[in-house]
């Protein structure tokens, strides 16, 4: 990795600056299968090798400059330049002929190599034009334009602006207070297009084992677009900077609106077609929330400083629409048969699943003329049968949103002359999370769950009666009313002999701890909980040394010794066994999903901060 920057002022107001990096890294890797390995008896290697190669350029003509002294102008103009290069080649050789002689010549059979490239360019001109007026009112325009190769020619310009506006009112109407320190108001209004991902356009082929000894080449399964556009996000901000009592309190508020559209997508399609996926543009995602932070100073004296500060955010996600008449797209699997669904006219991270089935049924169609059915809605108390058990619902249906309503955190901080003390509390409420960790422990009979004494004062795990009213029987009485689904889907009550009874009534029967515990598998409802919680999030004690003779020699002003503990107690939860932060996937949007994650962690250590 490297990089060039040259910069000259051209006049005292007017200077031009460019910058041309490159970013380049080889790696080699093998992997050596001895004959007689487990799994494995004739040995084998493998051996790829990685290229990767990426040049930036960019030139920025820069002017600042003062019209007289009420009036400034910032404004540049400049071009950006990326090319990036990857290659990829692999060679495997499953069996071997001669132990431990790891060649391409050695194999039983014909190796198999593979090969993938990949390059892609985008160009760009951008521009930038900021006034200043009097030093408080502030005027930001932005323009930028793209050229990228991963488009079609026909549409691979796209153009996107920005304009900004800022006012402290404060100083624009000369307000001098103790009380109201400092005011702005701010409004903002943006664009931003993004390209496709490389070779999209067209289908390509891809390495295939031999067959009968000769090679074979498989065509992508996903069809390539037609006239595909960039996709664009538009956004508004609303906000204002609020200071009082001589910058002891502050607050920042912001409210905004973002929409984003044309998006890049792969959606299923029949596969008659030769394909399992196809490339579109569609959709309409809108994020609207609000984010407040407020700081305060409660105690400011010589030698001690209480510092304050507490944020609080909520975002609203909402599917305008997805694609012509597609009813839903499904976002990423949740595991066991359980879907995270974008669904039009429906918060974003929809979970569809299989619920209970309750007393209360409503069938749920697509359209007006109720002909195309998506779901059944249930409602009220939990239907249950003769045997003790839950019911499932014959179809998936919605059974959470992996969205949390809101999410903050309240930061403190102490110094006592040279001892400081910090805690940060931070909190989440809302947002739904299935554990697969809850469903298997319940069905393997390993959680506490499983082992409850019931409302007789009975292990729940000791043989049910058949007489319930019997003091010494086990098992576990449900809440819910007794019935059935018809074969028809409509809800039919019974008695605890199983007789169709008009009213619903009230389940008396207990059920076997077994079958309380099997009742969890494939049963969503029963393992999806509230994520909500609050945490003790981190805290910091340390101490400043200043002025330490053998230090201060060699320019040291003061060093900053800290301990410091991170992710320290969950306060509060709703969320048994786990950490409610724990997700599916690490690193992906797979949030709302837990799948047998190990227990988090703690983490103690100490922070050193030299200051010269």
């Amino acid at each position: 990795m490297g990089n060039f920057n040259l910069q000259y002022n051209i006049l005292e107001w007017l200077s031009f600056k460019a910058m041309v990096g490159n970013d380049w890294y080889v790696e080699d890797r093998k992997q050596l299968t001895a004959q007689g390995t487990n799994g494995d008896r004739r040995g084998g290697f493998w051996a790829g090798s990685y290229r990767r190669n990426e040049l930036t350029a960019n030139t920025m003509l820069t002017a600042n400059r003062d019209f007289g002294s009420d009036i400034n102008v910032v404004a540049w103009v400049g071009g950006e330049y990326n090319h990036y290069d990857y290659q990829y080649h692999s060679t495997s050789v499953s069996d071997l002929i001669i132990p431990d002689l790891y060649a391409t010549s050695n194999a039983v059979v014909p190796a198999t190599t593979g090969l993938s490239e990949t390059h892609t360019e985008l160009q760009s001109v951008f521009g930038n034009v900021n006034f200043g007026f009097r030093n408080y009112l502030f005027i930001d325009l932005t323009a930028r334009n793209d050229w990228s190769s991963t488009l079609p020619v026909d549409n691979n310009s796209y153009f996107y602006p920005s304009v900004s506006l800022g006012l402290v009112v404060t100083e624009a109407l000369g307000v001098q207070s103790d009380i109201l320190s400092y005011a702005k108001v701010r409004a903002s209004y943006a664009e931003v297009g993004g390209t496709a991902g490389a070779y999209k356009l067209q289908g390509v082929y891809s390495a295939a084992q031999p067959f009968s000894g000769q090679p074979s080449l498989t065509y992508a399964d996903i069809k390539p677009p037609l006239g595909l556009k960039p996709q664009r996000k538009k956004s508004l901000e609303f906000g204002t900077d609020l200071k009082f009592l001589n910058n002891r309190i502050g607050l920042d508020a912001t409210y905004y609106k973002e929409n984003t559209t044309n998006q890049i997508m792969d959606i299923a399609i029949s596969r008659v077609t030769g394909f399992n996926t196809q490339t579109i543009n569609a959709g309409n995602i809108q994020n609207q929330g609000v984010e407040l932070t407020l700081r305060v100073t409660p105690v400011q004296k010589t030698d001690f400083r209480w510092d304050l500060t507490a944020n609080w955010a909520k975002n609203k996600s909402e599917v305008i629409e997805l694609y012509e008449d597609m009813r839903y797209l499904t976002l990423y699997y949740g595991s066991w048969s359980m879907y995270i669904h974008a669904r039009p006219g429906q918060p974003y991270g929809q979970m569809w699943g299989y619920s209970l089935v309750r007393e209360n049924a409503k069938d749920v169609y697509y359209d007006e003329a109720e002909t195309e059915f998506s779901h059944t809605e249930y409602s009220g108390r939990p239907l249950i049968s003769t045997s003790g058990r839950h019911i499932r619902s014959n179809s998936r249906g919605p059974v959470g949103n992996v969205m949390p309503d809101w999410f903050g955190g309240v930061h403190n901080s102490f110094t006592y002359k040279d001892l400081n003390f910090s805690f940060l509390v931070d909190f989440r409420k809302g947002g739904d999370l299935f554990s697969v960790t809850n469903m298997f422990g319940m069905y393997a009979g390993i959680l506490e769950g499983t082992a409850l004494v019931n409302d007789k004062g009975v292990n729940m795990r000791e043989d049910p009666s058949v007489d319930p009213d019997d003091p010494t029987g086990g098992g576990l009485k449900l809440d819910g009313v007794m019935g059935y689904v018809d074969t028809d889907g409509s809800i039919v009550f019974t008695d605890a002999d199983g007789t169709d009874v008009a009213a619903p009534m009230e389940n008396t029967i207990y059920g076997g701890a077994e079958r309380y515990g099997h009742d969890f598998y494939g049963k969503h409802e029963l393992s999806i909980f509230d994520a909500s919680f609050v945490k003790l999030r981190e805290v910091v004690l340390g101490y400043t040394f200043n002025d330490i003779p053998f230090l201060s020699s060699i320019g040291v002003g003061s060093v900053n010794l800290s301990m410091v503990g991170r992710n320290l107690w969950i306060i509060h939860t709703d969320m048994p066994h786990i950490d409610p932060e724990n997700a599916f996937s690490a690193g992906t949007n797979n949030v709302g999903i837990e799948s047998n994650a190990i227990p988090s962690v703690r983490s103690y250590g100490f922070n050193l901060k030299v200051v010269f």
